[in-house]
């Protein structure tokens, strides 16, 4: 979508996935977390609900540092999204 390749990051090992890190900055990244090939079926289902079909080519959760949105706060963020036609999930601390 936009040209730019995350790096490969790490496997978690036991959790049955992996990451990719893309830099958004000075102190900002998108980290994209799925299911590991290499590694076999976790006895747990994988987080973010990587197992389920239904979920797959979107996404499924993210977080923002409550600084990161430029002097916004979290509930402007997710009321915005909301907005938007987007649910932004729980806020949590």
């Amino acid at each position: 979508l936009t040209g730019v390749r995350p790096a490969a990051g790490g496997s978690h090992p036991g959790v049955g996935t992996h990451n990719a890190l893309l830099s958004l900055g000075d102190s900002a990244y998108l980290e994209v977390i799925a299911a590991d090939p290499a590694q076999p079926t976790p006895a747990a289902p994988r987080p973010f609900s990587l197992d389920d079909e239904r979920t797959h080519g979107r996404i499924i959760a993210f977080a923002v540092h409550p600084e990161a949105a430029r002097g916004a706060s979290i509930e402007l963020l997710a009321a915005t999204m909301q907005e938007e036609g987007r649910h932004p999930g729980r806020i949590g601390t």
